[in-house]
C-alpha cells in the first residue's frame, strides 16, 4: 500500500503538514498508521517523491527527494508433495512410518528461493538433490513422529525480472501439506450377543463395529474364521451394512466347542485380529434315515434291507423291526446298515407265516 494522504503528528514521531512529512526519529516505513488512508496499487514501478524539513526550516533539496520501488505480486506455483510410503485419502497423505520421508518439488520453470519448512509450526531442515529429469527435489526426513495428523509448511518468495532492471523475489507465499502417521489397529467392539450354548441347526448373527480415527478401517478386510472340533476353520467375510456396522450370519456349524476370531485392518494394513468368543454347539437334530431297498414289489422270501443313516454326530443306536417284532443281526458299513429279515423266521414256525404285505420300522437314535 502507498500512503495517500499524511495526516496529524502520531506516536511514532511523525508530524505532516500539506503532505510534507517531517520527523524526528528513524521511522521510515509510513504504512500502516492508524487514521491513514491508504490506496492498493497494481504491479508496476512507482516513485514516490518526499519533501522534508526541520523545525529550523532547513529543507531536503529544492525539489525533494525521490524514492523508487516496485510493485510484484508474483508468488510461485504451488509444490508437488509426496510421501514416501503412503497413500492418499483425500487431501491427506498416510503413512505407518514414525519417521517419514516427505519430497516437494516446484515448477522447474521458477526459480525459488525457500525460506523457512516447518512441521506443526517447528522448523525442520531439508535436503535437496537433483532428480533424473535435472530438477530440483528437496526431501524432509523427519524424526520421531507422533500418531495423527500433521501439516508440513514450505514458505518460499519467487524470483521475478524487475522493470528497473536485473531480478528481485517477489513476496512470500506458504504451502501446506497434509498427512498422518498411523500406527495403531482398528477397534473392534463385538456388538452382537451370542449363548454360551446353541443348536447346531442354528444360524449364527454376527454383528460388529469397527473403527479406525486415523486413516480408516478398510472395509473389506474384516472377517471372522470359525475354528470348530473336528472341522477345518472356515472364514466368514463381513458386510458393511446402512448403519456403519460389520454383519455376517453363519450354518453349518461344528459339534461342540467353536471359537470366532475376529479381524480387520486399516487402510495401511495395520491389523486387529486379537478380539474372539467361543459358544458350544449341541446336536438337537434327529438321524436321517433312508431306506434304499426293498422297494416295491419283492418276489423272493431272500431279501437284503439297505438303509442309509446319517447325523452330524454320530449315530448311537439302530434298531429295526419288522411287522411290529425286533430284528436282530444289523450290520454297519459306514452309513449303510443291513438286516436280513430270515431272523424273523425265528419268531415264525413255518415261511407261510410271513406275510405279503410288510412293515419295516427303523429307529435311530
Amino acid at each position: 500500500c502507498i500512503k495517500q494522504q499524511l495526516r496529524t503528528p502520531n506516536a511514532n514521531g511523525l508530524a505532516f503538514q500539506n503532505n510534507v512529512v517531517t520527523y524526528d526519529n528513524a521511522v521510515s516505513k509510513l504504512c500502516g498508521i492508524d487514521g491513514d488512508t491508504r490506496e492498493a496499487y497494481p504491479e508496476g514501478s512507482y516513485t514516490v517523491n518526499v519533501k522534508a524539513r526541520d523545525a529550523a526550516g532547513n529543507t531536503l533539496g529544492v525539489g525533494g527527494q525521490d524514492f523508487t520501488f516496485e510493485v510484484n505480486k508474483q508468488v510461485p506455483n504451488a509444490p508437488a508433495f509426496a510421501l514416501a510410503g503412503g497413500i492418499v485419502k483425500g487431501a491427506t497423505s498416510f503413512t505407518a512410518d514414525t519417521t517419514p520421508l516427505i519430497t516437494f518439488t516446484f515448477n522447474p520453470a521458477e526459480t525459488v528461493m525457500i525460506e523457512e519448512v516447518a512441521v506443526d509450526s517447528v522448523l525442520t531442515t531439508i535436503t535437496s538433490s537433483v532428480d533424473g529429469n535435472g530438477n530440483a527435489v528437496f526431501s524432509a526426513q523427519l524424526e520421531q513422529t507422533s500418531q495423527g495428523a500433521h501439516t508440513l509448511t514450505v514458505k518460499a518468495k519467487k524470483q521475478i525480472a524487475l522493470a528497473s532492471g536485473g531480478t528481485g523475489f517477489g513476496p512470500s507465499a506458504q504451502f501446506s501439506f497434509a498427512f498422518a502417521v498411523d500406527t495403531v489397529a482398528p477397534t473392534i467392539t463385538v456388538i452382537h450377543q451370542l449363548p454360551a450354548q446353541i443348536s447346531s441347526d442354528q444360524t449364527v448373527s454376527l454383528r460388529l463395529s469397527v473403527s479406525d480415527s486415523v486413516s480408516g478401517v478398510n472395509d473389506t478386510s474384516v472377517k471372522a474364521v470359525i475354528t470348530s472340533q473336528g472341522k477345518d476353520s472356515q472364514t466368514i467375510n463381513l458386510q458393511k451394512d446402512g448403519s456403519g456396522q460389520f454383519i455376517a450370519s453363519v450354518t453349518a456349524i461344528g459339534l461342540g466347542q467353536n471359537t470366532l476370531n475376529y479381524e480387520a485392518k486399516d487402510a495401511l494394513g495395520n491389523v486387529n485380529n486379537n478380539v474372539q468368543e467361543s459358544f458350544n454347539a449341541i446336536d438337537v437334530t434327529p438321524p436321517n434315515v433312508v431306506a434304499l431297498q426293498p422297494s416295491g414289489v419283492i418276489k423272493s422270501k431272500s431279501i437284503m434291507v439297505n438303509a442309509t443313516i446319517t447325523d452330524i454326530s454320530t449315530v448311537k443306536e439302530v434298531t429295526f423291526e419288522l411287522n411290529g417284532f425286533p430284528v436282530s443281526g444289523a450290520a454297519k458299513e459306514g452309513d449303510f446298515y443291513t438286516f436280513s429279515p430270515e431272523a424273523f423266521m425265528l419268531f415264525n414256525e413255518t415261511e407261510a407265516a410271513i406275510p405279503n404285505n410288510n412293515v419295516l420300522k427303523i429307529t435311530a437314535e
